[in-house]
């Protein structure tokens, strides 16, 4: 939690209040992603403008003083990104089926409509922020007021409605990397329907859906629902993933950039 700012319109209450720092992904996300969470005051978080245009040093990341009150904030910190932290980061996953396409795995004790909605919590506030950083995120528009409903309310949607399901990174030669690991929201397609990529420490990769008209097909059993377990596949090498072809362009731009500056 951080020091109060402006006074403004709070954007999930509504209401006229002092406006708070808060963090789009939570705090947890951006201490994980240090040597045993703590944050190292010498060597910040490098973060990468997603414009390609800049890179900047920080210590515990992106945050916007311009969309939640303290109270809205807290809220939604106890809702969600508390327990989001105790099962993604905390809690072992447990084998559930081997298939030839990868590991099937469910988080025991996890509630899926506690996760289905801290991740479309993370569309939400993303898509309500104007950092620039979140900027591309402006799709989730027509529909930010029932994604607000949902998240306000921690309200229960039907699998294929607001569709989320979780996947988890393999990784043989850059493991750690994997594992620390984390990025903005970025859009992709998946059977024809909008999805935002959700990349969390601890190789999490989410796949929510903005939108009221998912189509997740063959993912379906998968997808997180009130009632069932949460089940997490583990289908994707990150070493071939698109999260390291974005990383390796970074990289290389800011090497580039060092040697010409």
């Amino acid at each position: 939690m951080s020091s109060k700012s402006v006074t403004g319109i709070c954007e999930s209450c509504g209401q006229e209040r002092q406006l708070i720092k808060a963090h789009i992904y939570p705090e947890w996300a951006y201490r994980a992603l240090y040597p045993d969470g703590r944050v190292n005051n010498d060597a910040p978080l490098l973060l990468v403008s997603g414009s390609e245009s800049r890179t900047r040093r920080s210590r515990i990341g992106i945050y916007d003083d311009q969309i939640l009150c303290q109270s809205c904030d807290e809220l939604i910190g106890r809702l969600y990104d508390g327990p989001a932290k105790r099962y993604l980061l905390e809690t072992p996953l447990q084998v559930f089926k081997e298939m030839p396409e990868g590991s099937v795995y469910v988080l025991p004790g996890a509630d899926p409509q506690v996760l289905k909605n801290f991740f479309l919590s993370l569309v939400w506030r993303a898509s309500i922020s104007q950092r620039e950083e979140y900027g591309h995120v402006d799709s989730a528009n027509p529909h930010q007021n029932m994604l607000k409903r949902i998240v306000v309310n921690n309200l229960a949607t039907a699998q294929d409605s607001f569709g989320v399901f979780i996947t988890r990174f393999r990784s043989k030669t850059i493991k750690d990397a994997s594992l620390k690991y984390s990025q903005v929201p970025y859009p992709t397609e998946l059977n024809e329907s909008l999805y935002w990529i959700l990349n969390l420490p601890n190789g999490y990769k989410a796949f929510a859906s903005p939108l009221n008209n998912s189509n997740l097909g063959d993912l379906l059993p998968f997808a997180l629902k009130q009632g069932s377990p949460v089940f997490v596949l583990e289908w994707e090498d990150f070493e071939t993933s698109n999260e390291v072809e974005m990383l390796t362009k970074h990289l290389k731009r800011m090497r580039d950039q060092k040697r010409l500056g």
